[in-house]
């Protein structure tokens, strides 16, 4: 069983590990992955900006201060940078995350594209809990 806190991009070679699509479907897969691998990089971004923020929260307002040092504005200049490429990060985990939905639903990799699929007036089984890429969706 996979961990909750694992990448996209293992969540998705899982599921594509899991319905094997065909070769026919093999570019739509790797877009799938491409785009994994773009939320796992915006994670990662997040994170580090959320370091600078509790850098720059632990030393206060007061730590700021209008005589700062050569050193100290570069590394103000950093901080805010990495804020900026927080908020990059999260415009991409919303376009993104709707492009991989979609090459997945192509796919057949969802629910949704599962009970197109289903034959008329049979039920399509719910999602599988231990499906990593249901649960990084609900983490």
């Amino acid at each position: 069983m996979m961990s909750v806190s694992q990448s996209v991009r293992a969540a998705v070679d899982t599921t594509l590990a899991a319905i094997e699509p065909p070769d026919k479907d093999a570019a739509a897969a790797k877009l799938a992955q491409k785009y994994a691998d773009a939320l796992d990089e915006a994670k990662a971004i997040e994170r580090a900006a959320d370091k600078v923020l509790e850098r720059v929260i632990r030393g206060g307002v007061d730590g700021v201060s209008d005589d700062l040092g050569e050193v100290e504005r570069a590394d103000l200049l950093d901080e805010v940078k990495a804020l900026r490429n927080k908020l990059v990060a999260r415009a991409a985990l919303v376009a993104i995350g709707q492009r991989l939905e979609a090459v997945l639903n192509d796919l057949g990799a969802t629910p949704s594209a599962r009970a197109k699929q289903a034959p008329k007036g049979q039920p399509v089984a719910a999602p599988i809990a231990h499906n990593p890429l249901h649960r990084v969706r609900s983490s």
